[in-house]
């Protein structure tokens, strides 16, 4: 838990990091070459690599091999660990479409060409990258379900919380990238709409940040219930029956129930503080922003929460009765 909270903590100070200093000081290439991660740096290195002389040229040949044969050597791994299962069939394909696209992109110009966007190799190479990355994406979620399919509780237990880490780290990402991201946008084009009276933009930069609090308060409401899920989890996999799963079940309840709450209230309160100061704002959106992924976790984690207690109760009334 505490090496999750580190790592999350990391992310979210990541985040914030690279988009003050994009705002800051407009190098907005820098958040443009992440969409580009991995592929296209590896693709830029093994140009630079071949463009570089002989042997370089030789070295960069093998390694575009060697990584386009990447997935073919995976499945000979799993046929010999006798863990194969119908889903790594696609292994070969993206063996084959690596041979293709990793060639594009060592050779952005003709990256760009091939899609119609002569002299956009980043954004080429970004489209590129995004599509390996998908192939990739979806094998391992078939895969990722196959192993639960045959999993055992302990298993099970370990796979779901696996699955939630990857959701608290999409929630950090949401709060403090994308919802961030969109304050400091929306400060900007205002500053930008308003030249010469920035001093009056006190009120609307207050109710910027005042809205991102809103919009991020349902991300890291969601993460707040989903370690209590994780807690809940542990103690699960200890005995499921203890004294401390009931306890940390209604917990969650409570949590999960309050969070609801919180994200509800806290929208219908921004919306009236609008209304109320609706004269000094230089922007107003009065909206109810529904977040559905948080809410579906909050509500799921309830319905969890419920589902342990009311487990907890039947076994003791059955064991009274006995």
């Amino acid at each position: 838990m505490k090496k999750l909270k580190a790592l999350l903590t990391a992310e979210a100070a990541v985040c914030i990091a690279l988009l003050t200093y994009v705002a800051a000081t407009g190098e907005r290439g820098a958040v443009g070459a992440l969409y580009g991660v991995p592929f296209a740096q590896i693709g830029a290195g093994l140009r630079a690599m071949s463009l570089s002389g002989a042997a370089g040229n030789a070295a960069a040949f093998a390694l575009y091999l060697l990584i386009c044969l990447s997935p073919c050597a995976v499945l000979l791994l799993l046929r010999r660990r006798g863990r194969l299962c119908r889903d790594d069939i696609l292994l070969p394909v993206l063996s084959a479409v690596l041979f293709p696209l990793m060639y594009l992109l060592i050779n952005p110009g003709l990256a760009a060409s091939r899609l119609g966007m002569p002299g956009m190799n980043s954004m080429s190479a970004v489209l590129y990258n995004a599509l390996l990355l998908t192939l990739i994406a979806g094998y391992l979620v078939l895969r990722f379900m196959h192993s639960v399919s045959r999993a055992d509780e302990p298993k099970l237990h370990r796979y779901l919380k696996t699955l939630l880490a990857v959701i608290c780290a999409v929630f950090v990402f949401e709060a403090f990238g994308g919802c961030y991201s969109e304050t400091l946008s929306l400060i900007e084009q205002t500053r930008l709409a308003n030249s010469g009276m920035e001093s009056s933009l006190g009120l609307s930069n207050f109710f910027f940040w005042l809205r991102y609090a809103v919009m991020a308060a349902p991300c890291l409401l969601g993460v707040w219930v989903i370690f209590g899920g994780l807690r809940l989890i542990d103690a699960l996999s200890a005995d499921a029956y203890s004294e401390e799963a009931a306890s940390l079940a209604k917990r969650l309840a409570d949590i999960s129930a309050k969070s609801l709450k919180i994200i509800v209230i806290s929208q219908l309160a921004y919306n009236v503080l609008e209304i109320l100061f609706m004269e000094g704002l230089r922007n107003v959106s009065i909206s109810f922003y529904l977040p559905l992924a948080p809410l579906a976790v909050s509500l799921c984690m309830l319905l969890f929460a419920g589902y342990i207690g009311r487990g907890r109760a039947y076994r003791d009334e059955n064991e009274r009765f006995i």
